[in-house]
């Protein structure tokens, strides 16, 4: 896809994602939402900012897991999403000098292919 001209690795993410798409206080921050400033290399290197859904399950700010009791169940892409904002961003996008692993990167890349 980049190699097409489909993609720019230095655009939000955002923008791929159509504009009826919403994704307020996504990637917040010290109370600052810069989920405009992901970029598709942040995603793809792993210095998007973004907690982990998954891994930080025990950490969510507003939402309980399921799993967290042992109790198995499918996410749609909606519940992604309300699952990763329950999370919060661990540091800003590009911060980090290191990637930080997160299964939360290949979901939203995940949807920028869909969408495209």
């Amino acid at each position: 896809m980049l190699e097409e001209g489909k993609v720019d690795s230095d655009r939000p993410f955002v923008h791929y994602l159509g504009t009826g798409a919403s994704f307020p206080e996504l990637h917040v921050k010290d109370g600052v939402d810069r989920t405009g400033e992901v970029t598709i290399r942040h995603l793809m290197s792993h210095r998007s900012g973004f907690g982990d859904y998954f891994f930080y399950k025990m950490h969510a700010r507003r939402l309980r897991h399921t799993i967290a009791d042992g109790i198995d169940s499918a996410w749609n892409f909606e519940d992604i999403i309300q699952r990763i904002r329950s999370h919060g961003a661990v540091i800003a996008p590009g911060a980090s000098k290191r990637a930080i692993y997160t299964d939360t990167n290949y979901r939203l890349l995940g949807r920028v292919i869909e969408q495209i």
